[in-house]
């Protein structure tokens, strides 16, 4: 008997179809939102209420009685909202991701911008036959949208040629995008990309093009491997400003060329502007040996006679950290190119490396058995090196704390300072030589020789093509180091003179001794 009666009902429910060649409207069970419980397709199907369009897995209006409805999309973060056109066509407007009515995490309906909401309510939940929902991945044109079918539990979305976030996209954003990356096979600038996805594989892409020639900006515009060639180099000229009130045992410049910090044998770090009017003066209870900015710009570190390290914020002059470990005098300080490391050396022999946004010792390099007097990283920050009285220039690798060259000398060492493309080490002795250590030969090149005491600091200028060297002969000398030339001569200073540093565009050179301190600029 039950069979006779579905029979009649498939029966009456054709009829009007054999009649009238309309499908049957199905009952709905609408929400106090307007959105039915069903999830069936009711594209085209005969309405006479936008519920009878608008469902869990589709959004519709009933338009001239018939529904017009498009597949409802995935979404992330519920209550998210983004701007959309309605169903029909009728208005632009607002959808929320994941509202109360709908049962997945998907978009809601479209809203107009008024924020009048035309949908009729019908409120026949507690009627029978309510079916249980399911998330079609159809789009509005009926294709297929989700190419990782196996998709069940949302997660982190990665670079795999999955769809690992269940949303419908497969490989659209994940952590490492965008991130800078290094392209091999390419120099310059046009080695500099970013992270993209292709073919669920990570590539390191730019749209960078070598330019015609360089633009002696300090960078390989050309992508040829040579920075500015055929660029004539800024030699710092104009004097600034001199002052002859202290003993200044070490000087840096700040990366952006405004102010310049100095340490004296009064117990004070100095902070001047180019004009040398007084910017900061933080007064000590030690003596202090060594001052650096951080590349950043961020950070001003000062290394004491008794072997604390003290850090400021520059922006505010205000103290940062204390950093105590070393048991001596600290004599070099050098920031990693991105200002995270901070390396110390000091008379204990010692070297130290510090977390600077943690302000942590992280570990010690003890090879050395005399003073440390000078530290260099490279601009990988992965590799340190070390001038000592022992007389050894040690270069560290520092993911394994080893030392992979260690270049030597029959004499006390002093500075220490890498070139920028990391090629080559160049460190001073106390009897007045400068020395060149190639990183892949494993050779020395000719040694600078000149001065004729001891070559307290040595600075590279930022492109490469010059080494500034100050001494206790009261000279201070440019090199074209690759050609073991002088390049030009400084004999401003009356005493010996003991710190050195370059602006970060080449265009300054700060030199500090037993008579002060003078700042030079390229004359215009």
């Amino acid at each position: 008997m039950s069979h006779l009666w579905r029979v009649s009902c498939l029966c009456l429910c054709l009829l009007p179809l054999l009649w009238a060649g309309e499908a049957c409207s199905p009952k709905t069970y609408c929400s106090d939102a307007g959105v039915s419980d069903l999830t069936l397709d009711p594209s085209g199907s005969p309405c006479t209420a936008d519920c009878d369009c608008n469902n869990q897995t589709y959004e519709g209006r009933c338009v001239s009685q018939k529904c017009v409805v498009r597949a409802r999309e995935f979404c992330k973060t519920q209550g998210e909202t983004r701007s959309c056109q309605r169903v029909d066509g009728t208005c632009q407007g607002t959808q929320t991701c994941a509202p109360t009515y709908l049962v997945n995490v998907a978009w809601g309906d479209c809203t107009c911008q008024s924020g009048e909401k035309t949908i009729e309510k019908i409120a026949d939940k507690d009627e029978p036959g309510s079916v249980e929902p399911a998330i079609d991945s159809r789009d509005a044109g009926g294709q297929d949208n989700l190419p990782d079918k196996g998709c069940v539990t949302p997660s982190e979305e990665l670079c795999n040629g999955k769809d690992d976030d269940c949303d419908g996209q497969v490989d659209e954003q994940w952590p490492e995008q965008n991130a800078a990356c290094t392209i091999p096979d390419k120099k310059g600038v046009c080695a500099e990309g970013k992270s993209l996805c292709k073919d669920g594989q990570l590539d390191c892409q730019t749209d960078v093009k070598p330019a015609s020639k360089d633009s002696c900006d300090g960078v390989d515009d050309d992508c040829d491997g040579e920075i500015d060639e055929g660029c004539a180099q800024c030699v710092p000229t104009k004097l600034l400003y001199r002052s002859e009130t202290h003993n200044v045992r070490d000087v840096a410049v700040h990366p952006d060329g405004s102010i310049v910090g100095y340490v004296t044998d009064q117990k004070t770090v100095q902070l001047i502007d180019m004009s040398g009017k007084e910017v900061k003066t933080h007064t000590l209870s030690q003596e202090v040996w060594s001052v650096a900015f951080s590349p950043d710009g961020k950070y001003l570190a000062a290394g004491l006679a008794d072997g604390t390290i003290m850090l400021w914020t520059v922006s505010d002059h205000q103290s940062y950290a204390t950093m105590t470990g070393h048991t001596a005098a600290v004599h070099a300080l050098s920031f990693s190119d991105d200002s995270k490391l901070l390396a110390s050396g000091a008379a204990d022999n010692k070297v130290r490396l510090w977390d600077v946004a943690s302000k942590a010792f992280l570990y010690s390099l003890d090879k050395h058995r005399g003073v440390v007097r000078g530290i260099d990283f490279d601009s990988t920050g992965g590799i340190l090196a070390s001038t000592s009285d022992d007389g050894f220039c040690y270069i560290w690798e520092l993911k394994t704390k080893t030392v992979i060259a260690q270049p030597s000398y029959a004499g006390k060492l002093r500075g220490v300072a890498f070139s920028p493309d990391n090629l080559f080490v160049l460190y001073s002795t106390d009897d007045g030589y400068v020395r060149a250590w190639d990183r892949s030969k494993k050779v020395h090149l000719p040694a600078l020789k000149s001065h004729s005491a001891s070559v307290d600091r040595i600075a590279m200028e930022p492109k490469g093509l010059f080494l500034a060297t100050v001494s206790d002969d009261k000279r201070v000398l440019l090199w074209d180091w690759k050609q073991a030339t002088v390049a030009r001569e400084y004999t401003y200073h009356k005493g010996e003179v003991h710190g050195v540093g370059f602006g970060a565009k080449g265009d300054l050179l700060v030199t500090g001794g037993a008579d002060g301190i003078r700042i030079l600029r390229c004359a215009p």
